[in-house]
């Protein structure tokens, strides 16, 4: 049977008056879509199954854009929402449930030391090229596939207006899975790499910190001392003096993540 798209169409027309393309984002917009042979806005859920404004039924192979992997209405996560809609949500400071999670997640995900949360894929891996720039300390980047909205991959794309061709130039394109096409790139530009792999890179250096809050004359232990990286900051104990620590205790009472200093154990 054909379906019937009345309703979508006069809620087009009333949409694209006050939002952009009718939609907050681009992916969900008519121009991806054959007008009049597909919905466009939807008003109910159920399991992996949605209705269109027009009642028309159809199963959900997006679910999302990804995250509703137990698709629509599932008893658990509702039942959870509900309980947590009546204590309040999006408090101005952290909650006991993101260190659930977190501690949940790094369990079930080896390689996951420690977990940050965001919003949407594009700042997550906005996130993790500034980590790498940091890390290396080079600006350039070489990248397939789709990435998100901001600035350092959309200016490789047709819906580049706006971006600054400093940023634009940081950023070269290569076909997934085509070693030839990303070798050929690389060759390309291997005198401007390997002109900025001699510039000097900020050494990153680790130093000892608490991992927990400890005690005044609490005893220093593998349990409770760690590592993190940064830049600068010569007070800080270095990890050969990991061992020597061992066993001392704290002359008063140290926050996580302190970094240690001489005056800070007996």
């Amino acid at each position: 049977m054909k379906k019937k798209y009345e309703k979508t169409n006069k809620q087009y027309q009333k949409a694209i008056k006050t939002i952009p393309l009718a939609t907050q984002t681009t992916s969900k917009s008519a121009a991806n879509f054959v007008k009049g042979a597909y919905p466009l806005f939807l008003e109910k859920g159920k399991g992996g199954e949605v209705w269109d404004i027009d009642g028309n039924k159809y199963i959900d192979y997006i679910l999302g854009l990804l995250p509703i992997v137990l698709g629509y209405q599932d008893s658990e996560v509702d039942k959870a929402i509900k309980n947590q809609l009546k204590k309040g949500i999006s408090f101005s400071l952290a909650t006991t449930l993101e260190t659930t999670l977190s501690e949940l997640l790094t369990k079930l995900i080896p390689s996951a030391e420690m977990v940050r949360f965001a919003k949407t894929g594009s700042d997550v891996t906005t996130a993790s090229i500034r980590l790498a720039r940091a890390y290396t300390g080079r600006d350039k980047i070489a990248l397939c596939g789709y990435h998100g909205w901001h600035d350092w991959f959309i200016g490789t794309t047709n819906h580049s207006i706006g971006i600054p061709k400093s940023i634009k130039r940081l950023s070269s394109p290569f076909t997934f899975n085509n070693l030839d096409e990303l070798e050929k790139m690389l060759g390309k530009k291997e005198k401007i790499i390997s002109r900025e792999e001699k510039q000097k890179i900020p050494s990153l250096r680790r130093y000892l910190v608490v991992k927990n809050d400890i005690k005044k004359g609490e005893k220093f232990t593998k349990d409770n001392l760690g590592f993190y990286r940064i830049q600068g900051n010569k007070n800080s104990l270095e990890p050969k003096y990991f061992e020597s620590i061992l066993g001392r205790r704290a002359k008063k009472k140290i926050f996580s993540q302190t970094p240690l200093k001489n005056k800070h154990f007996k």
